[in-house]
Parts: C-alpha cells; structure tokens; sequence
C-alpha cells in the first residue's frame, strides 16, 4: 500500500503516479454520480477507469458506512 500527496487534477495525477512507482491496482472509492449530476460534477473515478493502464476496484463511498460505531 502507498499513500501520497500531489497537487492538480486529481484523475490526471493519479494516471501519472501510478506507472512512476510501479503501481498495480488503484483502489477508490466513488460517490456513484450517474446521468446530468456525473455530467455536470464530472467523476475522477470514470476518467481514471477509462484511462489506466491498470485495475481500478471503486468502492462506492456511503456515511453510514464511514461513520463511526458506537459502542
């Protein structure tokens, strides 16, 4: 696993770190924008899948699931 930082189009700098470190899956997570709201918004994770040259696994982003548990 690899965490970085970069600055610029997120799509754009993910497709350029990605063969600069030998980088054999990228995983995200998506808020799942389809028809006029993905249009309008524009989607990192749909240029990112049509662009690389490796896997993408997208996991679709929730709240509740990344909310905190109470015990």
């Amino acid at each position: 696993v690899q965490i970085a930082t970069s600055f610029g189009d997120p799509a754009s700098e993910i497709l350029r770190y990605a063969p600069e470190h030998d980088v054999t899956l990228i995983a995200m997570a998506t808020h799942g924008r389809t028809g006029l709201e993905a249009l309008w918004r524009g989607s990192v994770a749909r240029s990112v899948c049509q662009r690389a040259t490796v896997p993408v696994l997208l996991k679709k982003w929730s709240e509740r699931e990344a909310a905190p548990k109470a015990a």
